[in-house]
């Protein structure tokens, strides 16, 4: 009898065992199958949507979806997911193509809500923001744990001197070193702190400023368009008109998206426009740039950057003398930057050529299965007024190198490294000759 119930008691065991592996396996092959969809899914949408294949020629990507699928199989949740998913996006070679994770969406969260928000903060941004219900769903995201990040974020609460400034001659010469085109958020610290440390730089007055943008790889375009350029005496109205071609796909993107201008049309683009695009683009006739434009695009939109005064912004009346330091880690936003200085002869560019890839458009798109979001360049833009060979990088007015050439004492006592890039500046001014005698 004994030895019965024992063996009764062992075959509920197995038979418990056996429906606990057999659940883990349903829901690992659940899980799996989610996982590919979703691969398949953000596959063909860079595919057929993303613009830099034909500008990077990254084709190679599309030849290994095999050995994607592979990672993808080996994907047991989500952080495994978004991490293959981020190591196969990334050998596409463009830092734009992205899995979105959820730090990050949590780092912009904390650049919308104020410092020491509360929840009734929180409530009202949700309720501006409809949208941000379904993302917050998606990614698992609470009240508590973007407040509980709030609290350790050494990126948004805490300054980590973005901007430096440095006056180089009295009242002559200031220098303005940006590593980074911040969003320009009054809750984000150090956003901030940049408009206090120019607002003070600028009270000193000069005749000359030098911004470095060497470092700088981009950011947020409204960085500069609403902040910097205001700033140093830009004035209003002051564009950059660009001609932006997409792909079929690309242009059915819903445009609850965000885009920098959800107003903006998209046309259809065939041979009849091509004499129209050669006016504005007279060097794009025959062009390897030109057969890609044609055979791989479809649409086209026509959008600008503007220079627009917001109300309470300080604007500067006083014009001064522009340098903008550059070199291969200028891209992005940045590179943006650098052709509406060049276009709008703003000032002389120095340095060596940038990294380029000005994204005009790159949007974060939702995806259907995890609700994970990604980051994708949808649009090949060409600015007006710049050298077809020069529509992804820019070329500097004067080549030099940041090889530090010499070190001189300021008159705060500060010890500054001279490179070629600076030198040539100050002797492009006439100052470097009668250093240090003359100041």
């Amino acid at each position: 009898m004994f030895k019965s119930k024992n063996n009764n008691n062992m075959k509920k065991f197995f038979i418990l065992l056996f429906i606990i592996l057999f659940s883990i396996m349903l829901f690992n092959n659940f899980s799996t199958n989610i996982y590919l969809q979703e691969f398949e899914y953000t596959y063909g949408f860079i595919r057929d949507a993303y613009s830099g294949f034909y500008i990077l020629g990254n084709e190679n990507w599309l030849r290994n979806k095999n050995r994607y699928k592979k990672m993808i199989k080996s994907c047991r949740n989500d952080t495994d997911y978004m991490n293959e998913m981020n190591l196969i996006l990334k050998e596409i070679g463009d830092g734009h193509v992205n899995v979105v994770n959820r730090d990050s969406i949590i780092n912009r969260i904390l650049g919308i809500l104020p410092h020491g928000f509360k929840k009734a903060d929180w409530d009202e941004w949700i309720k501006e923001d409809p949208f941000s219900e379904k993302v917050l769903k998606d990614y698992h995201i609470s009240y508590t744990d973007v407040r509980e990040a709030s609290l350790d974020s050494p990126l948004k609460y805490q300054d980590v001197h973005n901007l430096e400034a440095r006056k180089i001659i009295d009242g002559k010469v200031g220098y303005i070193k940006i590593n980074s085109m911040l969003e320009p958020n009054s809750s984000d610290i150090n956003f901030r702190n940049d408009e206090l440390r120019m607002k003070n730089f600028l009270d000193d007055g000069y005749e000359t400023i030098i911004i470095d943008l060497r470092s700088n790889a981009g950011g947020n375009a409204f960085y500069w368009l609403d902040f910097l350029l205001p700033y140093l005496g830009i004035r209003e109205g002051t564009s950059l008109n660009w001609i932006s071609f997409w792909t079929d796909r690309a242009s059915k993107v819903p445009s609850s998206y965000p885009l920098y201008d959800d107003s903006i049309k998209i046309y259809e683009l065939d041979n009849s426009k091509k004499e129209m695009i050669y006016k504005e683009f007279p060097d794009l006739r025959s062009s390897k740039l030109d057969k890609t434009i044609f055979n791989h695009f479809n649409h086209y939109s026509r959008h600008s950057f503007v220079i627009t005064h917001k109300e309470n912004t300080y604007f500067n009346q006083r014009a001064y003398n522009l340098y903008f330091l550059t070199g291969p880690k200028t891209g992005s936003a940045s590179d943006a930057l650098i052709k509406f200085v060049k276009v709008n002869q703003l000032g002389k560019i120095v340095g060596e050529r940038t990294k380029g890839d000005p994204v005009p458009y790159n949007p974060t798109i939702q995806m259907p299965y995890t609700g994970m979001q990604v980051s994708a360049p949808l649009t090949l833009s060409l600015p007006k007024g710049m050298p077809i060979e020069e529509f992804y990088y820019t070329d500097p007015d004067i080549f030099a190198s940041d090889e530090v050439k010499a070190n001189r004492r300021l008159s705060d006592g500060f010890i500054f490294k001279f490179d070629d890039a600076l030198i040539k500046v100050l002797k492009n001014e006439g100052y470097w000759d009668y250093w240090p005698n003359s100041f």
